[in-house]
């Protein structure tokens, strides 16, 4: 953990000093990340397994090919090649910079192909990962953080990319981005980690996006709530068709079953703030109700009553120009006493949906039709499950 810290604060410096990265900094970085690491697992001449020496800071002697589950080899860059192909990588990371490839994509490259030539003894994922680290703090963004729960995808993706899809892993790294820019506004000021290092990296991205708010958000704030009406309208009106659809069919079964869409109104806008609120701790964000609240609900009465919600509210404790929607469903149970009971909402989207004044509307619109559709298909089909 204390290399791992001291490796952080060595890519803040370098990001600080305005230096440009090369050969001697990576391998400072690998020298800082395996200076409490003696020793690495390799396999003698007559295959067995043994513990060497860990060459800190400096490029594999031997070949280190892992063997598959199937018995296979996964070839990397051969001991002999791993200069000029380490030349070869910086080389080619400085001239994406000066064309400004987007962080993420070239975050992705820089880490997938540094795993492809593989130049240490060991330690080369650590390594890797810190370079795509690298690249998005220097684009004021945060380090990469690889979890247990990510860790498969992390690994399907590192495979695709080298198969030549590349497209995978950029993905990963853009979600794990955004849900930790995510997290960052969602907390309090009084709530910052006083590990210093991390404070950087949440200060590098608040900085950013205050430096934003002050430039543009007195301009943009009306627009984006226009852009937010227009979604509530397009919520309302897909939810108009389903509840039209289901109608038909509910009332062969029976006269007063019934399905109905509505949107909030100034009067009801906090009618569902609880159940908001729980959804958006579920999916580690904080929602400002306060700022901007709305909903539409698609209403289905039968032996019980369903309530599928599409939210909208703002995100984060400040206000940046960021607004969100979340999906959920609910049930009412009513008792022969007439006694309506509240089952505690469910969530419908695995991430949250999120826009803000800098994107164009089309864009947005075009994003939310996607992640309506799949609240839509994917989840009526779990309100039928339930009856």
């Amino acid at each position: 953990m204390n290399a791992h810290q001291e490796a952080l604060e060595a890519l803040f410096d370098l990001v600080q000093q305005k230096r440009a990265l090369s050969l001697f900094y990576i391998r400072e970085l690998h020298q800082i990340i395996t200076q409490h690491q003696e020793t690495v697992d390799s396999v003698d001449a007559f295959g067995r397994k043994v513990q060497v020496t860990l060459l800190q800071g400096q490029w594999k002697k031997h070949s280190n090919n892992p063997t598959r589950k199937n018995g296979a080899y996964h070839q990397y860059c051969p001991p002999l090649q791993v200069q000029i192909e380490m030349e070869r990588l910086v080389n080619m990371h400085l001239e994406h910079v000066k064309q400004q490839v987007p962080s993420e994509i070239e975050a992705a490259w820089l880490h997938h192909r540094f795993t492809q030539i593989h130049p240490f003894q060991d330690g080369n994922g650590r390594v890797a990962r810190a370079l795509a680290s690298l690249v998005f703090i220097q684009a004021g963004w945060f380090p990469l953080v690889i979890t247990r729960n990510v860790r498969d995808e992390y690994i399907d993706a590192l495979e695709a990319a080298d198969k030549g899809n590349l497209s995978n892993l950029v993905k990963l790294f853009t979600k794990l981005q955004k849900k930790v820019f995510t997290k960052a506004l969602s907390l309090s000021k009084d709530s910052f980690i006083e590990n210093e290092v991390l404070q950087q990296a949440i200060i590098a991205g608040i900085t950013r996006l205050k430096a934003r708010k002050e430039k543009t958000f007195t301009l943009t704030q009306s627009p984006l709530f226009e852009v937010a009406h227009k979604l509530e309208d397009i919520a309302e009106q897909k939810f108009g068709l389903v509840a039209l659809e289901l109608n038909h069919k509910l009332k062969e079964l029976e006269e007063i079953y019934f399905a109905d869409a509505e949107k909030s109104n100034e009067s009801n806008n906090n009618l569902f703030r609880q159940q908001v609120i729980q959804i958006a701790s579920s999916l580690e964000y904080y929602a400002d109700t306060r700022t901007y609240c709305s909903w539409v609900r698609l209403k289905i009465k039968e032996d019980r009553q369903a309530e599928i919600v599409i939210s909208f509210h703002a995100l984060g404790f400040e206000f940046f120009g960021l607004l969100a929607a979340s999906a959920f469903i609910q049930y009412r149970d009513i008792t022969e006493e007439q006694e309506i009971l509240l089952i505690s909402p469910h969530v419908l989207c695995n991430e949250v949906f999120q826009f803000s004044h800098v994107e164009q509307e089309y864009s947005i619109i075009q994003r939310f039709n996607v992640w309506l559709e799949d609240v839509l298909l994917v989840r009526i089909d779990q309100w039928r499950k339930q009856l």
